[in-house]
């Protein structure tokens, strides 16, 4: 019987080990490592434990380590981490298990660390990226993988060969998707294809278990669901508004439900009078599992909040895309990521009407 490891930095990722673990790995011995890159990371890892989903449920506070850099005292410091990796690792987590394979969604320096160590106590150990949505089949995510090679140095090399450090670049078993043949590059190993999730009772109540879903105030009864999404944090940017208030005008404010992208510092649309959700922790996903669809009509500008239901669970929606609506595009969309959802957008016809006009959404 195999023994993983799987490591999660989103909401959305745990989503997805939970997923894997149900139907991929149900007869194998699994682990989950749950990190601070989240809120409520460990709610979210206690949760975990009361399903008995997986074998091992750890926490580990790795996000200062990957975005606040390592903190070597100099050069020595540095060849001796990096000689010794396990050294560094347990200074955040211990461990002490032997992986037959390492599953995780972002290259960063914790992931390859991990990675260094496991692979270095057994040679053999295979790894296996599974999906972080929509990016992670994205030209931008080949970059990323692309750095995770040894750097093309006389002196890297060397030291390589020295320390005997494993490097992740060229040793992927396969990739996990929900839509291999939406994959924009080409990692050079295996694209397997995540079957589309269930929502049988079982699944789901263990989804809702580790989300708290049983105890979300919001109810989602309103025919018109908006994304808002992150730009407002990032940029300041406010057009958004716009669309909303000229979307209200078309549709009724009262028949709109606006939902709270979790990183916006504050609620500027329940300040002018929209509805809103109260609970920002709950991941779309989970939402999306428990209530119908059937009748609601789902628009963002250029958010995956509309694509999940269909790239994820395979449903019949009808979503709007308001990107051609918009004045500017601003520069957070001229992004080779927000092309790619775009693109998925196209890929999908029949449910995501691209509209050129807001009126649009009044269409069947």
């Amino acid at each position: 019987m195999s023994n993983n490891l799987i490591l999660c930095n989103s909401v959305y990722q745990v989503f997805v080990a939970l997923w894997l673990k149900y139907n991929m790995l149900s007869e194998e011995n699994t682990d989950i490592l749950i990190s601070d890159h989240m809120n409520h990371y460990e709610q979210v890892a206690d949760n975990i434990k009361k399903t008995k989903l997986f074998r091992n449920v750890y926490t580990v506070k790795s996000k200062q380590f990957v975005f606040g850099g390592r903190g070597y005292s100099g050069q020595l410091e540095k060849f001796f981490y990096r000689t010794f990796p396990k050294k560094e690792l347990y200074k955040l987590i211990e461990l002490k298990n032997k992986y037959d394979c390492f599953f995780f969604s972002n290259f960063d320096e914790f992931s390859e660390l991990i990675y260094d160590v496991l692979k270095r106590r057994n040679n053999k150990m295979k790894v296996n990226i599974y999906t972080d949505g929509i990016s992670t089949q994205s030209k931008l995510f080949e970059g990323y993988y692309n750095d995770t090679d040894i750097p093309k140095t006389k002196k890297y090399k060397i030291f390589a060969l020295i320390s005997g450090k494993k490097y992740i670049y060229g040793n992927i078993n396969k990739f996990l998707v929900f839509e291999p043949d939406l994959m924009e590059w080409d990692p050079k190993c295996k694209v397997e294809k995540i079957n589309p999730v269930s929502k049988d009772k079982a699944f789901l109540n263990i989804v809702n278990q580790v989300f708290g879903y049983d105890n979300i105030e919001d109810e989602y009864n309103e025919k018109y669901i908006f994304f808002e999404e992150s730009f407002y944090a990032d940029s300041g940017y406010m057009e958004d508004v716009e669309l909303i208030d000229k979307l209200a005008e078309i549709v009724g404010k009262e028949n709109l439900l606006i939902k709270i992208h979790p990183r916006n510092p504050k609620n500027r649309f329940k300040e002018l009078g929209y509805k809103t959700n109260k609970n920002t922790y709950v991941p779309w996903e989970v939402i999306a599992m428990n209530i119908d669809l059937s009748d609601k009509k789902l628009i963002a500008i250029a958010s995956t909040s509309i694509l999940n239901p269909i790239h994820i669970f395979g449903m019949d929606i009808k979503a709007y895309s308001l990107i051609n609506c918009l004045n500017e595009i601003p520069k957070l969309l001229d992004t080779p990521l927000s092309k790619t959802v775009v693109n998925m957008f196209h890929a999908y016809p029949d449910s995501i009407k691209i509209c050129t006009d807001i009126e649009d959404i009044m269409q069947k």
